[in-house]
């Protein structure tokens, strides 16, 4: 399987592997212009060979899609679409804290802006403004680009953490108020949770649009972060059923999909295909070498 810098494609084709692309994506189309990149990579392989490269230098032969039907936009490569659900993977050395498992008697929202430092600390500390003047619990994953200490003096009701162990998590939670990303939005979805998304950047815009389209979400716009449209939007997600009821959708496309153990002789059958020989090497080299 390649997944982007797209030299895995170029150098599977050369050495005559089948390869397949993994999307990371959760909508199920590019956040990118695909043709500047495909003209990219054709250059480089250009530059190498003087012969013709007989798979698509972006997806490879095929690519695992983990978007479900309702965030799905429709491209001109479904024909080479297999779709795979996408399964929340959790650190063994994690646990969840004590104080997000003990019983509660209110919503208990989930506050993230991933792992990799999206958005700043006052972002965060504007959410926890608006949440706070809510009656909600709030746990919130600073991961390892905030210091916890930055957030200021924080209620009883807040509870900080750098990582939590999402595959555990999201069962317990009520809302998720996060920055978009793929992976978030899809493990919340898998759980039929109700999303508050505040995209700020590469494909966050077109997953919130998604969302938002599907009915199971709400979005705020790009600088319109703010405590009163935080609140606003959770109070909303919380006192209007259609939102659960999409979000219960989203949930029942996603349990529908093929897991990934599923997905395998899916892909042995496609490395031995008569078309995996158009690399040169096929059903001899079948192997599968890991979306965007």
């Amino acid at each position: 399987m390649n997944q982007p810098p797209f030299g895995a494609v170029l150098a599977a084709a050369e050495v005559g592997l089948p390869v397949v692309c993994l999307d990371l994506w959760a909508v199920g189309h590019w956040h990118v212009d695909r043709g500047e990149l495909e003209g990219r990579v054709r250059a480089v392989w250009a530059d190498r060979t003087g012969a013709p490269l007989r798979v698509d230098p972006i997806l490879g032969m095929a690519h695992l899609d983990p978007a479900p039907a309702a965030l799905r936009t429709a491209d001109d490569h479904d024909r080479t679409r297999l779709e795979m659900r996408q399964v929340s993977w959790g650190d063994p050395a994690l646990s969840l804290s004590p104080w997000v498992s003990s019983e509660r008697s209110r919503p208990l929202v989930y506050l993230t802006l991933g792992t990799v430092g999206w958005g700043t600390v006052e972002v965060l500390q504007e959410c926890l403004s608006g949440l706070s003047a809510l009656s909600v619990d709030v746990l919130v994953a600073v991961g390892a680009y905030f210091d916890p200490a930055d957030l200021g003096p924080l209620p009883a009701s807040v509870h900080v953490e750098r990582f939590v162990r999402q595959d555990l998590l999201l069962g317990e939670v009520t809302i998720a108020v996060h920055h978009g990303g793929s992976g978030t939005l899809l493990g919340a979805a898998a759980h039929g949770i109700p999303q508050l998304v505040m995209p700020m950047g590469a494909d966050q815009f077109q997953n919130a649009e998604a969302l938002v389209r599907s009915g199971a979400g709400l979005a705020l716009s790009h600088g319109g972060v703010t405590a009163q449209t935080v609140r606003d939007g959770v109070l909303e997600l919380l006192g209007e059923p259609r939102y659960r009821t999409s979000a219960g959708g989203l949930r029942s496309e996603i349990q529908a999909m093929p897991t990934p153990a599923a997905t395998i002789p899916r892909l042995v059958e496609l490395a031995q295909s008569p078309g995996s020989d158009d690399i040169e090497g096929g059903a001899d080299q079948a192997k599968v070498v890991g979306g965007w």
